[in-house]
């Protein structure tokens, strides 16, 4: 027993975690110097004490239960929150174990872990898990992860959102069955390459929502691999490029539309006119063309202010898109002058043509900033293509030559390069 004694003391007295040596029903016979340090209390002040004024029986709900497995076993362990000197309360793990001393008398060894700095960092932990968790699944972009097969394996709440289907319609589904038929081809092309290289970086694609709205994105993903460079699953992000899209389709507007009309500004009704004028020559199929402009426009504009004339130009513009058909090129070529381009229209038709669109223009009327109507009137030179011009440019000569005379012979009239000759 001395030698017994010689080999535990020790243990006891220098044991890291605090250690009460107690009678079964409570009182405590010995705390060592770890328990003294844990509780801010002297061993004799401990002993005085005893287990229950150490612990928060409050909060203890298991005790009753871990005592009763520890009469039937012989020994328990849980969690039970305990009382510091200063009234501070901290959750200690206990492990408990009953054994007979060498007078035949049952004792228990109780050992405490204080747990605070382990609930403090496993707090930090979870609050870390829900930040990612949150900034996984509410990023303003879409993550998902696919397996080799390119099935979703995982997908964040804003790229579901984006779909319109719920989490269990998409795991286990192919991502590209939610993609455009276009965007299907180019990711079928590229994702081969993907578990080779393990990159794929700045793809445009089209998702398919549930409704049937496309949503353009840019996707850029990563490969994860296991220890066998075996492609385990993606790391994909997707970047919702809507805004950036419409953007660039009205830089595109822009580019090619006059601002005021709404018409094709001067450089593309020649980028569409030589295409169209391309075509018809090689099909030796007819074409014709109107260049007309407003009859004493400076007029307008001197007696009713600029902002009538503005409102005059937009009326053009609008009148001739109602009037002429949706294949013929319209433009507005400078100021008040403008051009149309009329596929299939043949030397027989183009004169009626433009007596339709003169008289249409002739019958609209812009209210002034005072209320009153304003009318206007256009003047028409018109032309055909021949099998010996060279290009759209030929035409444009020949029909200013007919807008000149139709100026000369009084205006709000209609005049052909043929007229000229005759």
């Amino acid at each position: 027993m001395a030698r017994s004694d010689d080999f535990y003391r020790p243990l006891f007295e220098f044991s890291m975690d605090a250690v009460l040596y107690t009678a079964p029903d409570g009182p405590v016979l010995a705390a060592n110097p770890a328990a003294c340090r844990l509780f801010d209390y002297s061993e004799a002040e401990i002993c005085a004490l005893g287990r229950a004024g150490l612990l928060d029986l409050s909060q203890c709900v298991q005790l009753p239960e871990m005592l009763q497995e520890r009469e039937r076993t012989g020994r328990t362990e849980g969690e039970l929150i305990y009382i510091h000197r200063d009234g501070r309360r901290f959750p200690g793990w206990t492990s408990s174990a009953v054994f007979v001393d060498a007078e035949g008398h049952p004792r228990t060894v109780i050992i405490i872990r204080d747990l605070t700095e382990a609930k403090s960092k496993e707090a930090a932990l979870t609050q870390s898990v829900l930040e990612l968790d949150d900034l996984y699944n509410n990023a303003p972009c879409g993550y998902h992860s696919v397996d080799g097969a390119g099935r979703i394996v995982k997908i964040n709440r804003t790229e579901l959102s984006w779909l319109g289907y719920s989490r269990d319609e998409v795991i286990g589904k192919a991502f590209i069955d939610f993609l455009s038929p276009e965007s299907q081809a180019v990711y079928t092309d590229n994702f081969g390459d993907y578990k080779r290289s393990g990159v794929q970086k700045d793809i445009e694609l089209e998702l398919v929502e549930k409704n049937g709205n496309r949503r353009p994105v840019l996707l850029n993903s990563t490969a994860i691999y296991d220890e066998y460079s075996g492609f385990v699953k993606s790391r994909t992000t997707l970047v919702d490029i809507t805004d950036r899209k419409a953007l660039e389709h009205e830089l595109i507007r822009q580019a090619h539309k006059d601002v005021l009309t709404g018409l094709s500004n001067r450089g593309h009704f020649d980028k569409l006119a030589d295409i169209e004028f391309e075509t018809c020559q090689r099909l030796k199929a007819p074409m014709g063309l109107l260049f007309f402009d407003i009859d004493d426009f400076k007029a307008i504009n001197d007696t009713h202010g600029h902002h009538a004339g503005d409102l005059v130009l937009r009326a053009v513009g609008d009148c001739c898109v109602r009037t002429l058909r949706k294949i013929d090129i319209l433009g507005r070529w400078g100021g008040e002058e403008f051009v149309a381009l009329l596929p299939g229209v043949s030397q027989g038709d183009v004169r009626e043509t433009a007596e339709r669109l003169r008289d249409a223009l002739a019958q609209v009327r812009v209210s002034t900033e005072q209320g009153e109507p304003l009318s206007f009137t256009v003047s028409v030179g018109a032309t055909c293509a021949k099998p010996s011009d060279s290009s759209v440019n030929t035409l444009l000569k020949r029909a200013d030559v007919a807008l000149y005379l139709a100026k000369s012979e009084g205006k709000n009239c209609v005049m052909l390069d043929s007229d000229i000759l005759t």
